[in-house]
């Protein structure tokens, strides 16, 4: 029978549920002075394990026939070409990425909040200390050392609002399209299932 990858995958759903509700039931019973307890069928039972052998069968052969396809098939995402596979094994890295991106910009505000704060306290301690001292050429040079001997300013080895920015459109830019592209490739794809 041929079938859409879209079909084959909620077919894998529902043969998901089915093992599970049919590795639920009981495979052995117990009997008790020649009579079995609690209702116990063991001709279902024989039947019960043949039907999940049976289903865990399918869904493999499934499975590897839609990993087949999603090795072979290719999409354009962003402008690249890749194959099904790679678009998903992509959405994986993605969620690395934005786990990154989250953590970077959340660091750079922390840090940009610490060094405005600092820095504004810093410029208060100056102006006390700028009262006291006469001449403009005398501030002027008591500020430089001072403010040079206190600000706080930012380390930042790599450059992180490029990085963000160029991470953050790599993100969106994938993310935007890839749902869209492989559910459209999903629609359209087809397997024969036996």
């Amino acid at each position: 029978m041929e079938m859409t990858i879209a079909q084959a995958l909620n077919k894998l759903k529902l043969i998901d549920k089915k093992i599970t509700k049919k590795t639920r039931v009981d495979f052995v019973g117990v009997k008790l002075g020649g009579k079995i307890r609690e209702a116990f069928d063991a001709v279902q039972a024989s039947a019960d394990l043949e039907s999940v052998n049976a289903l865990i069968t399918q869904r493999s052969d499934i499975k590897n026939k839609i990993n087949t396809s999603n090795g072979i098939t290719e999409v354009v995402i962003d402008s690249k070409r890749m194959t099904v596979s790679e678009a998903i094994a992509k959405k994986d890295e993605i969620a690395y990425k934005e786990a990154l991106l989250s953590r970077m910009k959340s660091n750079f505000s922390n840090a940009t909040s610490t060094i405005d704060y600092n820095n504004s306290e810093i410029q208060e301690r100056l102006d006390v200390q700028l009262q006291k001292i006469d001449g403009v050429s005398e501030k002027e040079q008591f500020s430089k050392i001072f403010m040079k001997s206190n600000a706080s300013e930012m380390v930042d080895p790599i450059g992180i609002v490029a990085y963000i920015k160029t991470l953050d459109e790599e993100v969106m830019n994938f993310t935007d399209e890839v749902d869209y592209i492989l559910s459209t490739s999903n629609a359209t794809n087809t397997i024969t299932v036996d």
